[in-house]
């Protein structure tokens, strides 16, 4: 996630006043494609932000594909420093798969000093370096620079200096402990850098293809659903539900990796509505609604 300031100081960071673009990007790590996929940016908090723009619209996202997301936001003067609460939503209209995060963005004061575009060639540090989204210990962390990897910046914004990355845009890293390239050394126009996951939904798998038109009037759901991204303390839940009724419910806790589903539902004759929920605490949710016709 990258905050783009359209009206502000550059540094990436959400300022009171400002109007930002956020740019989010997803990846589609499961083995399908995803389609007509819908996302939509909510305002979970108070009226520090204005959401200009909110909603966009993927075609198609495929297998290990990549996109951006880009929405446009307004920063209230009177915002407090307690930061900006939004939900991202994003629902595959097709097979009904959603995925649920509130994202926390922090606001900070504007900083006394301003951008200053100047072009800078930096020798490879000893040790990895952090790239961050803004020019703030407070913004995410995007990637990192790999060690003994020379790299430029083109502005400066007290002890940050912005780095042009490849095929992303720009990063922000310290400054203080960097050292100056002597001028023999061949470097790059921008840094190649593979950018940080900062959110993995949990995944759900179904142990078999699932029949969508059976003659029995049971029917048997089997799979588990993979949590890869667990705080140490965050609670798992999975439910299933048959239309509106609860059919199953587990429990978990950080030091489980998938929770199982093993049950047999009761289906009605005609269309029935199966969906699989599963959560990690009460941010990140993954949702799969299957339909099952019984003759």
């Amino acid at each position: 996630m990258q905050l783009i300031d359209l009206v502000g100081n550059g540094d990436g960071v959400a300022n009171p006043g400002e109007k930002i673009k956020l740019r989010i990007r997803v990846h589609n790590v499961g083995e399908g494609a995803a389609q007509k996929v819908k996302a939509s940016l909510v305002n979970r908090g108070a009226d520090e932000v204005f959401i200009t723009k909110g909603r966009m619209e993927l075609t198609s996202l495929g297998p290990q594909e990549t996109a951006d997301l880009e929405f446009d936001i307004e920063v209230r003067e009177q915002a407090v420093t307690s930061g900006l609460q939004l939900e991202l939503v994003l629902q595959d209209s097709v097979l009904g798969h959603r995925f649920v995060h509130d994202l926390s963005v922090p606001i900070e004061q504007r900083p006394e000093r301003t951008l200053v575009e100047r072009f800078f060639r930096w020798a490879g540090q000893k040790d990895v370096l952090l790239m961050r989204a803004g020019a703030s210990s407070s913004a995410s962390v995007l990637s990192s620079i790999p060690a003994n990897v020379p790299f430029v910046s083109d502005a400066e914004l007290g002890k940050w200096v912005r780095v042009p990355v490849v095929e992303y845009g720009y990063g922000w890293v310290l400054s203080e402990q960097l050292l100056a390239a002597e001028r023999s050394v061949r470097i790059p126009k921008a840094v190649k850098t593979k950018i940080r996951p900062q959110v993995v939904q949990p995944r759900i798998d179904f142990e078999t293809p699932l029949q969508q038109i059976v003659r029995s009037p049971t029917f048997r759901l089997r799979g588990h659903a993979l949590f890869p991204q667990i705080e140490p303390k965050a609670s798992l839940d999975l439910m299933v539900f048959h239309e509106h009724d609860k059919v199953l419910y587990k429990h978990g806790t950080a030091e489980d990796e998938s929770l199982e589903f093993n049950t047999d539902i009761n289906l009605q004759e005609g269309m029935n509505h199966i969906t699989i929920r599963a959560r990690v605490g009460n941010k990140l949710i993954s949702k799969r609604r299957i339909r099952v016709y019984r003759q």
